[in-house]
């Protein structure tokens, strides 16, 4: 049985047409899409991480830098990890909404580490970090667990001294000319690049 030209050019279209649809339909879609993403937060502009969990520490900015709540001076690269790491946060991959798979995946009470961002009097970001897997963590944000990769829960829960500069001195080395210790009740000692 032959087909005429009309009709074979008509099922090209057709077909041609429904491959168009197909197409579409894979492309993500902006309106309904679930999704938790803090890329637009400024960084500069964050003056606050409260972070409760296993590790509890709260760190606020004090003008050029950070101090951890006891006022000691926090570590600049541990909370630039920190920050750099919450910005990146930017996920379609809905997991679960089911409350009970949240303890599955460390992101309860119990097991997650929940992160509290503020600029000045104002939250800007709250959300908790649980297991990670190879590829990444689940972030509990809005009641919705998101797979997101390359951001881990150990940026963020760490002990407290882990969050404190120990430097004993700031001062850039070629800053330094000399350096003079002395040991209570002996001599002192000069040391000079």
């Amino acid at each position: 049985m032959e087909m005429n030209k009309s009709t074979g050019l008509a099922v090209f279209v057709c077909i041609v047409l429904a491959g168009m649809v197909w197409v579409k339909q894979g492309e993500k879609q902006e309106r309904g899409v679930s999704r938790v993403s803090f890329t637009q937060l400024d960084s500069t502009q964050i003056s606050g991480l409260t972070i409760k969990g296993k590790h509890p520490v709260v760190l606020k900015r004090q003008e050029d830098s950070w101090t951890v709540e006891s006022g000691r001076r926090a570590d600049a690269t541990a909370v630039k990890a920190a920050l750099d790491a919450l910005v990146k946060i930017d996920s379609t991959n809905l997991v679960t909404q089911k409350p009970e798979r949240f303890a599955e995946l460390k992101v309860d009470e119990k097991e997650g580490t929940h992160v509290v961002v503020s600029s000045g009097d104002s939250v800007v970001a709250d959300f908790v970090i649980g297991s990670a897997d190879a590829g990444g963590s689940y972030i509990l944000f809005e009641n919705k667990v998101y797979s997101m990769k390359r951001v881990f829960p150990g940026t963020f829960s760490r002990p407290t001294a882990s969050w404190v500069d120990r430097r004993v001195v700031q001062a850039e080395m070629d800053a330094i000319a000399r350096v003079e210790i002395k040991v209570r009740e002996s001599e002192s000692y000069s040391l000079v690049p």
